[in-house]
C-alpha cells in the first residue's frame, strides 16, 4: 500500500469470501475500537451482524493474544483505506 501510494496507483482488494463476510471483517475494526477486553473473557457478549442470520459469540472470536487477531486488524483496516473493493456477492 505505501509504495502504491508513492506512485498513486490506486489500491483495489479482490475479495473472494463473499460480501456477509467481507462486512463482518470491516465491522471486526469498530469491535476492536469498542473494547480492550479479550474475547475469552467476554463470555456473556454476543455480536450481531445486520448480514448475519446467526449472531457470534464473543468467545468464538480470534483473541487478542493471537497474532492471527493482529493481522486481521492490519487486513481490515487495509480494506477500509483502499480506492475500492471488488466483492463476490453471488448466492
Amino acid at each position: 500500500m505505501t509504495v502504491a501510494k508513492e506512485f498513486d496507483i490506486p489500491i483495489y482488494y479482490f475479495y473472494t469470501s463473499g460480501a456477509t463476510a467481507m462486512a463482518a471483517f470491516l465491522y471486526f475494526l469498530k469491535i476492536h475500537e469498542q473494547t480492550t477486553h479479550s474475547f475469552k473473557d467476554l463470555t456473556d457478549i454476543i455480536f450481531k451482524f445486520l448480514i448475519w442470520k446467526s449472531p457470534l459469540k464473543a468467545i468464538h472470536m480470534v483473541d487478542r493474544d493471537d497474532p492471527a487477531y493482529w493481522d486481521t486488524l492490519s487486513f481490515c483496516s487495509h480494506l477500509s483505506k483502499s480506492n475500492g473493493i471488488i466483492v463476490n456477492t453471488f448466492e
